[in-house]
């Protein structure tokens, strides 16, 4: 990410952020891990699960296994 694109991932909410790293077709997307979500976001563990619930709860996105998720409609693989 360049400096803009910092400033701006920076003012999005937390299930926005969420959703960036999830659909990103560069450094970080595909399906993700919680730990590898907290790598990146920073947030407190309690903090980054409860979004995630509610983004599963509000089918914005799946729950692939445990602590696995992705955006509906993503086929590609969880990385390592």
């Amino acid at each position: 990410m360049n400096q803009n694109e910092k400033e701006e991932f920076e003012k999005l909410t937390p299930q926005k952020k969420i959703m960036y790293i999830l659909r990103s077709e560069n450094q970080f997307g595909g399906p993700q891990s919680s730990k590898q979500m907290n790598e990146i976001l920073g947030f407190k563990k309690k903090n980054l699960d409860s979004a995630l619930s509610k983004m599963v709860k509000n089918g914005m996105i799946l729950r692939i296994g445990v602590g696995v998720y992705k955006f509906r409609g993503d086929s590609r693989e969880l990385k390592k």
